[in-house]
């Protein structure tokens, strides 16, 4: 422990002062002066900043690459290397940015730990700056750490301390490179409404000015219709088409996180729909880790006194951590050892039944597109799927490496023939080489022109599975019920949603006699069915499954209901939900 004292100055210092106990000043340090840079370069940055992770590319000459992320510290005297580290990351920005061998994307988490002033606007790096977690000593809990930096009011102070900090590395990155000038390219997600949207435009471009201020390099304006600002769908196909060279001849993308799946669906360079729901890997993957604490001591080795007392966010936030940091190591030496283990097959059946519900639900946007005339291809489309939830797929193929040649690409290829109606034609899923990076390499690409979705924004959700909506008519001042096939656009012309239910489960079940008949007729061997199931798509055979399924998911309506965020959910995504939980406590309890 030891005191500290943090302050900044206008420009670079010729010495230092030093002091004895009583500040008196008894010497000087006198400075080597930074060399001058000639600054004559020029360079496209994308900056993908989203609510739990962030990502910077730049196109220096027509080559997308991540920003390496130097230490900018300029360490004056010696000083004991660990007191260092723990004292930058409390109090400092963070000496080095980990893992080494791939620091982006950064994790959104910033600390406001220090000065912290009441009432005054935060400064970047004094009062709020940048924290670079690791796995011991990140404490997500704690009050000075704001790690879920979504779009809200009151996130906004934080937002952006924490971008002006970003931009200002950036920027310093750039001037040591011989930089003069900067264009920005930003994503935001799909979803994000115009009020938010022109407010992010609006915080970076003061931003922008004042960076150009104090640093004198020359940063290009931004304004709301500028090209240079991309929805997350359009830059991750961009992605696709430019630096994989994949066609978006009749594709679907799904850019998958930890909260969110971004589905869009193209034809011939144009997209036709896109829509995101509130579906990603906590759903597939760490809901059902943070119910069976068993299994992550035993299989995965977490030490219990490091998670017994993380709950919720807190724990999500810290094994995102742990994927990123130990997953791959986990996959490279334990996942064909453990592939016959009664446990890791649970996990890989229940996370093979999640993304098989999705591409079936995909299945069904096909079809519902194809009746509406709005998709001319009457076939199932190959499947583009990145961000940073989709490393789940390597969980799934017992090498620990998903590629063409796993089992899983044939159950997703029958899943989409079986929601769609359409011929299963065996497309692959070809999944990201650059997992987490599409959005950000995707901003700084542009040589395909791709239509934009401007015009789908408020496109209305397709149910995917019946169901019943009560709402208030607000035309004639009464309530109202409305009822809803699988096949409808769940749409409201005037009127308020008070109620939604799934009055009859047909889609789901039929989903998942779908999924078991795939294991079976594809001869699949690294997934396994659910003991006990019976192959039938007749609700009454599977009576006790589905009669749990359908009292979790009434529990799941009530608290959507009182959130008010039930005409967010398409049906059959909240029914699988449901079937998710209801399969992953069973396992958990085995």
């Amino acid at each position: 422990m030891g005191n500290y004292q943090i302050g900044y100055l206008e420009s670079f210092p010729e010495s230092i002062h030093c002091l004895d106990g009583k500040k008196n000043i008894i010497g000087l340090i006198f400075l080597k002066s930074p060399e001058t840079v000639q600054l004559e370069k020029r360079w496209k940055i994308g900056v993908n900043f989203e609510a739990l992770f962030t990502n910077i590319y730049v196109n220096k000459k027509d080559f997308a690459e991540p920003l390496a992320l130097e230490n900018l510290l300029y360490q004056m005297t010696k000083s004991d290397r660990d007191t260092r580290l723990n004292v930058l990351f409390e109090y400092f920005i963070p000496e080095d940015f980990i893992p080494v061998d791939k620091p982006l994307p950064l994790e959104s988490v910033l600390t406001t730990k220090g000065r912290n002033p009441k009432n005054e606007k935060l400064l970047p790096i004094l009062d709020g700056r940048i924290y670079v977690p690791d796995g011991s000593r990140f404490e997500p809990q704690e009050d000075w750490m704001k790690t879920d930096l979504k779009w809200s009011v009151k996130n906004l102070p934080y937002i952006e301390v924490f971008l002006k900090h970003l931009a200002l590395h950036i920027t310093a990155l750039a001037a040591n490179s011989g930089v003069q000038q900067i264009e920005w390219f930003l994503s935001y997600p799909s979803s994000l409404s115009r009020k938010y949207k022109r407010m992010y435009i609006s915080l970076w471009e003061d931003l922008r000015k004042e960076l150009q201020e104090t640093t004198g390099i020359i940063q290009q304006r931004l304004d709301f219709n500028s090209n240079n600002i991309k929805s997350e769908s359009l830059a991750f196909a961009q992605y696709f088409r430019d630096s994989e060279d994949h066609d978006l001849v009749y594709t679907t993308c799904v850019y998958l996180l930890e909260k969110t799946a971004d589905i869009s669906i193209w034809e011939d360079n144009k997209i036709i729909h896109q829509t995101t729901i509130s579906f990603g890997e906590q759903e597939l993957f760490r809901n059902f880790l943070a119910i069976n604490p068993q299994f992550l001591q035993d299989k995965l080795k977490f030490e219990p006194k490091r998670w017994k007392n993380l709950r919720g966010e807190a724990f999500n936030i810290k094994l995102g951590v742990w994927v990123r940091l130990e997953s791959k190591h986990w996959l490279n030496s334990q996942r064909t050892i453990l592939q016959d283990d009664p446990d890791v097959k649970g996990l890989v059946r229940l996370t093979t039944i999640g993304l098989a519900g999705l591409y079936y639900y995909v299945g069904i946007m096909l079809r519902v597109l194809y009746s509406e005339g709005k998709y001319t291809k009457n076939k199932i489309t190959p499947v583009y799927l990145g961000g940073r939830g989709s490393h789940i797929l390597n969980w799934l193929d017992n090498r620990g490496l998903f590629d063409k040649n796993s089992e899983v690409n044939a159950i997703f290829s029958c899943m989409l023939s079986a929601g769609s109606g359409f011929e299963d034609t065996e497309q692959l899923t070809r999944l990201s080489e650059h997992l987490g990076d599409e959005i950000a390499c995707g901003l700084v690409l542009n040589n395909t022109r791709l239509n934009s979705e401007n015009d789908l924004i408020n496109e209305a959700l397709i149910t995917g599975e019946n169901c019943q909506i009560e709402f208030l008519d607000h035309q004639r001042q009464q309530k109202t019920t409305k009822i809803f096939s699988s096949d409808s656009r769940l749409e409201i012309e005037e009127g308020e949603i008070i109620d939604l239910k799934l009055t009859n489960l047909v889609e789901l079940p039929k989903f998942l006699y779908e999924f078991h008949k795939a294991i079976k007729d594809l001869d699949i061997e690294e997934v396994t069915p659910l003991q006990g199931y019976i192959r039938s798509p007749e609700r009454v055979k599977n009576q006790k499954l589905w009669e749990e399924t359908e009292r979790t998911l009434n529990d799941m309506l009530l608290s959507l209901k009182e959130d008010g965020k039930d005409k967010y959910e398409p049906p059959f995504i909240l029914g699988l939900k449901a079937l998710l939980k209801v399969l992953g406590q069973q396992w958990a309890e085995k």
